[in-house]
């Protein structure tokens, strides 16, 4: 993912834009200071002596930890500072090669706790040296904030005052347990309002609905223009590709909800700060949807619905087919790995899934299947045998790195559908079934 705005470009007085060398150049000329989110480094820790490195190691992770515990920063290594003013002095290129980046990485999952999610590393080559330069470390202010550097026996908590990095006393480390435990509550509203907005725009009249929503733990800071509208298309594209990865078209009863919309989304409609995409009802209102609906936040929320019965409930029960819950879970995880990745998120996304239905008629909610006692697909779907009514289903929450490979992203899918299917009782689902290496689903 592309580091677009960093106290670099704040300092510079720079447009949003990819890192360069030149500006790490611009920097030293200008004699730029260090602040309480840029760094300067001159040699990385690895190619000092041995009683040196372990010092550097140490003041890396250190660094490291202190930025994410107060907001994020930028910390710059080939830059020669002043050591009383500590303004930028000149650039002295170092070795920037996989090596060296795996070593930085590797030593800060090593050292903090808990391990700091969304660390960027840019190599910035010097002009005619494609093997040394600039290599930057972008560090994301951090929802999992305060972090501590892992010690014998001992936990030490970083912060920054101003240029200097300082450890946290106890009353500053009190408030920054209760900064997170309030952040984590925030999220836990702002997911369950989203919702609570959508269901009166949904369609009811044919059963129960599968909601998702992702919205990043912390939110983007500098300018952040709005999505443009030609964009949409583009990450709706993306999310199907990436959902097909997880769950691969052509199973039975793998319904791609993300398909259905493909035409709607040449012409999103725009919201409040967001655009949707959506099916409207021909038998219900103008103003709601009926088989998916989606919304893409300018601010990196992702939002999908998706109808979970094409027809009006037969019975007493509205009912949740597993093979749809698998398929949304897959849906939704891509969709916020996809817009992630456009609206430049480095921050961990929270994720909450939810079942919704009128709540004038709500119905028991009943766990279905496509397939048979024998593993045989059927085309209506029925009970599963030895599960249970849930009256009143319970939200998953969940989080997803704004960087998840595809194996984080179908265990995240894999688990959010485990959960709502276990609410029933179901012991097991199926097209999100845990895989062997290299082989199929067990």
């Amino acid at each position: 993912m592309t580091v677009t705005w960093t106290s670099l470009h704040r300092l510079l007085g720079v447009a949003p834009g990819p890192l360069t060398y030149e500006m790490f150049e611009q920097a030293a000329g200008e004699q730029l200071a260090e602040t309480g989110d840029l760094d300067w480094k001159q040699t990385l820790p690895f190619k000092l002596e041995k009683a040196h490195a372990e010092k550097e190691k140490e003041e890396l992770c250190k660094d490291v930890a202190a930025m994410a515990n107060s907001g994020g920063g930028l910390i710059a290594y080939g830059i020669a500072a002043d050591g009383q003013s500590g303004r930028a002095q000149k650039v002295m290129p170092v070795t920037m090669d996989e090596k060296a980046q795996l070593q930085i990485r590797s030593l800060a999952a090593a050292r903090i706790r808990p391990i700091v999610g969304g660390l960027q590393l840019v190599p910035l080559p010097a002009p005619g040296d494609p093997a040394n330069g600039v290599l930057a470390v972008h560090v994301p202010a951090s929802p999992s904030a305060p972090h501590a550097l892992e010690g014998q026996d001992v936990l030490r908590f970083p912060y920054r005052y101003g240029p200097q990095t300082v450890w946290m006393r106890e009353q500053e480390l009190e408030r920054a347990y209760g900064d997170r435990f309030d952040r984590r509550a925030a999220d836990h509203e702002r997911l369950a309002k989203i919702i609570d907005e959508l269901t009166s725009r949904l369609d009811s009249g044919v059963g129960a609905w599968v909601v998702g929503v992702a919205h990043p733990r912390v939110p983007r800071t500098g300018l952040v223009p709005d999505t443009p509208r030609g964009e949409i298309i583009s990450i709706i594209d993306r999310a199907r590709e990436v959902s097909n990865e997880l769950i691969p078209r052509g199973g039975f009863f793998r319904y791609g909800f993300l398909d259905a919309v493909e035409h709607e989304a040449l012409n999103p409609r725009r919201g409040l700060r967001r655009w949707v995409v959506r099916r409207a009802s021909p038998s219900g209102p103008s103003d709601q949807s009926q088989g998916v609906h989606v919304e893409i936040h300018h601010d990196g929320t992702a939002v999908l619905a998706a109808q979970l019965n094409w027809n009006a409930p037969s019975d007493d029960t509205a009912l949740v087919i597993s093979e749809l819950i698998e398929s949304a879970a897959a849906d939704l995880v891509a969709l916020t790995a996809s817009t992630a990745r456009a609206r430049y998120i480095d921050s961990p996304l929270a994720v909450r899934l939810d079942l919704v239905q009128d709540i004038d008629g709500a119905l028991p909610y009943q766990a279905a299947t496509a397939y048979g006692p024998l593993g045989t697909p059927r085309n209506t779907p029925l009970p599963i045998d030895g599960t249970w009514r849930v009256h009143r289903f319970t939200p998953i929450e969940t989080e997803v790195s704004a960087t998840a490979d595809k194996s984080a992203l179908e265990e995240a899918a894999r688990d959010l559908a485990t959960d709502a299917m276990h609410q029933f009782g179901a012991e097991s689902i199926r097209l999100l079934r845990a895989r062997p290496a290299g082989g199929q689903a067990s």
